[in-house]
């Protein structure tokens, strides 16, 4: 039996949580009414395949993008480290903050933001592989594959221009959360967080800010047939005079207004209450939303990813990275790509497999470059005119040079 005196852990299992419903319905005590509505927003939520024990956000996004700097935004305190250069994080880590609600009989409460590793960095589709592989841990030991998260956080980098058409890397990004089991179709638990916004600057920032969000809801749309919010963040609000940082709370003002992080824990909010989420909605006004308590987190699950060290993929590694590659018919160029990526070192030129790949592809399907002949006429100028838009001279010239392509 509850008592509102003493209060009491969430029960550890379903079955556990729907006996102590029953008992209070014989019962039937008044002085328990706030822990039964607790309850019952457990087993509400745990109907529509999220957990009834903590809400459960995950973060995901490319290397770079500004996973690690937005949970220490959300939880204003450094717990991860930041770096846009190369991941700094090769593990899936779970950070958990707790709060003890006397009013609704509970002493534990919970939220647990989940960082996972970037994809698409300087390591090469097998670590792809190997960090898809542990998020996919995660999800079967921790949550249980029937079980979803009740939000994910899907970030893009606001100047980032290499995330739109079939082969980008939000496809791919958008594919592995799919093939994952992240990403709920019918009661939709995704948000798109657009990272870094004041990098976009000028008289047209916020014109160009939105033509991103519409872009991104249509690649979405169009890959998971979902419609999702968009909500735009600033990593590094300190660095801007004009954003009103208030480091205590921490909180800062967008050139449009809205203040952060606070609008984006009121459009998981929306989604949790239009997900009928009654427990997640919950967790997320007394953990983040409130303005009277800010929570301590502490790590309470991490798995690192395994890397090239700790020998060939496994199977079902091996598994995942052949969803990750295009496994269509090959062109003479990309068999010979193909060749030259297997004895290179594509993290030491500080350029990324996939992007090679698709400079290769795009070559093939756009400008009908199926043989070696054909390439070689072109230089490594003649591509930077084609990809400067795209990729950076780093991966262009590495890509010459595989190919011995001429200077001009």
């Amino acid at each position: 039996m509850t008592s509102p005196l003493e209060p009491n852990p969430i029960p550890d299992t379903i079955q556990q949580l729907n006996e102590e419903l029953q008992s209070n319905i014989m019962l039937g005590s008044s002085s328990s009414s706030r822990r039964m509505e607790l309850l019952e927003c457990a087993k509400q939520s745990f109907d529509i395949n999220r957990s009834h024990k903590k809400c459960i956000v995950m973060l995901a996004g490319e290397t770079g993008v500004g996973k690690s700097s937005l949970l220490n935004h959300i939880f204003n305190r450094r717990l991860c480290k930041v770096s846009e250069v190369e991941s700094e994080t090769r593990s899936v880590e779970e950070f958990t903050a707790q709060v003890d609600v006397p009013d609704l009989d509970v002493i534990n409460l919970g939220l647990s933001l989940v960082d996972t590793p970037g994809l698409f960095d300087t390591a090469g589709l097998d670590q792809d592989a190997r960090n898809v592989f542990a998020v996919q841990t995660y999800l079967s030991t921790v949550l249980g594959y029937e079980i979803f998260p009740n939000v994910v956080l899907l970030l893009a980098k606001a100047d980032d221009n290499r995330i739109f058409g079939e082969r980008s890397r939000m496809s791919m990004l958008i594919k592995c959360l799919k093939v994952l089991k992240m990403i709920d179709l019918h009661r939709v638990n995704l948000i798109v967080v657009i990272s870094h916004a004041r990098n976009i600057c000028g008289r047209n920032a916020q014109m160009l800010l939105q033509e991103k969000k519409k872009q991104l809801q249509e690649l979405i749309r169009d890959t998971c047939s979902i419609e999702v919010p968009v909500v735009f963040v600033e990593n590094e609000p300190s660095e801007y005079d004009d954003m009103e940082f208030d480091e205590s709370q921490g909180r800062s003002t967008l050139p449009s207004g809205e203040i952060q992080p606070q609008h984006l824990f009121n459009e998981m909010l929306e989604l949790l209450e239009r997900n009928n989420d009654s427990f997640g909605r919950l967790a997320v006004l007394q953990l983040l939303a409130s303005d009277d308590w800010k929570p301590r987190a502490t790590s309470t699950y991490k798995l690192d990813a395994s890397t090239r060290d700790s020998g060939p993929l496994s199977k079902e590694e091996a598994r995942i990275r052949s969803l990750l590659e295009d496994s269509g018919e090959k062109s003479e160029v990309q068999q010979l790509l193909h060749l030259h990526l297997e004895d290179l070192n594509v993290e030491k030129f500080n350029v990324h497999q996939y992007d090679l790949e698709n400079i290769c592809a795009a070559l093939v399907e756009d400008h009908d470059v199926s043989s070696l002949d054909c390439l070689r006429q072109y230089s490594f100028e003649d591509l930077k005119t084609i990809f400067s838009d795209v990729y950076n001279t780093d991966t262009i010239l590495a890509f010459a040079n595989i190919f011995d392509l001429e200077r001009f």
